[in-house]
């Protein structure tokens, strides 16, 4: 019996997988935070604001490593062909699907009101749609060379953005430090 062996990704494709995560995480809690601000304004002072925000990024900053893990862990478990030299692309690919199929959970009784399914279809249905667009643009990924070249611009743009984030991560985790340190004191 011929042992399985798992793609064992370097730690320089970790952290890029990673950055690249950090793109629709924070991008979904920055909007869901600009929805809220003009409630804020009127009842919280300045400081309220920051610190609200700097909770949400530092909790989305949990969720981008949980991603990234999830992402990370079915992409291992690709067949070794499917990932020959391409890890931190097809992990990247599983890691935006996913986040993209989340959002339609976030908005699932929308959704409800707009499709022909009830509540305990639309599980079902998500899941099924979500392994469909995997398959499709693993597919895609492996097949077609143009969409591996226009696929690697878009992740070489976003990792600035995702770069720009992390920086605010850190400026938030700064915020909430301070924050605690004059709870305690």
């Amino acid at each position: 019996m011929a042992s399985l062996r798992l793609y064992k990704p370097k730690p320089r494709e970790l952290f890029l997988v990673f950055l690249i995560c950090i793109f629709p995480t924070h991008l979904w809690s920055i909007i869901g935070f600009l929805r809220e601000l003009p409630s804020y304004l009127l009842r919280l002072n300045a400081w309220e604001i920051v610190s609200i925000f700097s909770y949400a990024q530092v909790i989305i900053l949990l969720d981008t490593l949980l991603l990234t893990v999830i992402a990370t862990i079915l992409t291992i478990l690709l067949p070794r062909t499917w990932i020959q030299n391409r890890f931190t692309s097809q992990a990247i690919l599983i890691a935006l699907s996913i986040s993209l199929w989340v959002v339609f959970i976030h908005y699932q009784n929308f959704l409800l009101g707009k499709l022909p399914l009830d509540e305990k279809q639309f599980p079902l249905a998500w899941s099924i749609s979500l392994v469909a667009v995997l398959i499709a643009l693993s597919t895609l990924h492996l097949h077609f060379s143009k969409f591996e070249v226009i696929f690697s611009k878009f992740i070489d743009n976003i990792k600035i953005l995702s770069g720009v984030y992390l920086i605010l991560d850190l400026g938030c985790l700064i915020v909430l430090s301070i924050r605690f340190i004059s709870l305690v004191l």
